[in-house]
């Protein structure tokens, strides 16, 4: 677990320091990244798993499906 923990605050570190000395961020703006690039966007991600289990469901079917707002 340790390591873990070491490589975790020396990849922390590493991109604290790319955004502030490569892109010029303050720390405010460090901040920001960090909890942008930690969040888990997963838990508002929903997915239908009756139509994923369902047999009938084809590729054709899927491919005539279009994602909301795309054009």
């Amino acid at each position: 677990m340790r390591w873990l923990d070491n490589v975790y605050k020396k990849v922390s570190d590493r991109f604290q320091s790319e955004l502030k000395n490569t892109h010029g961020l303050n720390p405010a703006e460090i901040d920001i990244c960090l909890d942008i690039a930690t969040d888990d966007f997963g838990q508002g991600v929903g997915l239908n798993l009756e139509k994923a289990e369902n047999k009938n469901f084809s590729k054709e079917e899927a491919g005539n499906r279009q994602v909301e707002g795309a054009s």
